[in-house]
């Protein structure tokens, strides 16, 4: 139960290459409070960046085959934006949210129901 892993690991390559622990790894390692992602063109407030900074802080990195609780603002998604410089578009049932940094490499098209995250395609 690796899809929301899969789906982010599949939206970088071949830019980036990352295994499941790798890329978590990595994310941590940079986690940041110097967030300039937008979430549908609102910027977080210093209480939900620092929720989020704490969130990816204490994610047990052995966890990942049980599955990841993806939600709407998520500390995640947030962090891959701003590490990679990318653009995050995600369809959480029948909302879409917007993950944006200015000027970005590529845009990650994602798509999830209740239990199932998939990659739907990349965009310059």
């Amino acid at each position: 139960m690796t899809c929301f892993w899969d789906s982010i690991i599949r939206g970088l390559y071949p830019d980036y290459r990352y295994t499941h622990h790798s890329l978590i790894e990595y994310l941590k390692k940079n986690n940041t409070l110097q967030i300039l992602v937008l979430i549908n063109g609102n910027g977080l407030s210093n209480q939900q960046i620092g929720e989020n900074n704490e969130a990816v802080n204490i994610y047990d990195i052995r966890s990942i085959f049980g599955g990841y609780w993806c939600s709407s603002c998520d500390p995640f998604l947030i962090l891959v934006c701003n590490t990679f410089q990318i653009n995050i578009i995600h369809k959480l049932l029948n909302t879409t949210i917007d993950y944006t940094i200015n000027n970005p490499k590529f845009t990650i098209l994602l798509n999830s129901n209740y239990s199932h995250m998939s990659f739907q395609g990349r965009k310059k």
